[in-house]
């Protein structure tokens, strides 16, 4: 039930977004494209492993508990866009294209397992 009430609030915010309150800083830091991947499997992985450590004991809800506790980083990181939906494009530099062969290097290495 947690997963559709976050998946249908977040489609209603989506709807009335206009509404509420433009933050054009959190629309030039907020994550894109590569770097929203990479952000959330690091989220997702380190998440995880803080589920496998402490949900040992309640073997029998682990499942729930973790399917939900799970989806609530993709629903904060989702919401960004209502709140920065305007403002000044960042500007794009060699500092960024040279930080973003990085993330590259980093989300490959966690998909594969090596980080």
């Amino acid at each position: 039930m947690a997963p559709t009430l976050l998946a249908n609030s977040g489609d209603s915010l989506f709807e009335y977004r206009e509404r509420f309150p433009n933050s054009p800083w959190l629309f030039r830091t907020r994550p894109r494209g590569l770097v929203r991947i990479v952000l959330m499997l690091f989220v997702a992985t380190a998440t995880g492993a803080v589920l496998l450590r402490t949900m040992d004991e309640h073997a029998e809800t682990f499942l729930a508990d973790s399917f939900v506790i799970l989806a609530l980083p993709g629903f904060v990181l989702a919401l960004l866009p209502v709140f920065g939906r305007e403002g000044d494009a960042p500007a794009t530099g060699w500092g960024k294209r040279v930080a973003g062969i990085a993330i590259l290097a980093a989300g490959i290495l966690l998909a594969v397992g090596s980080l």
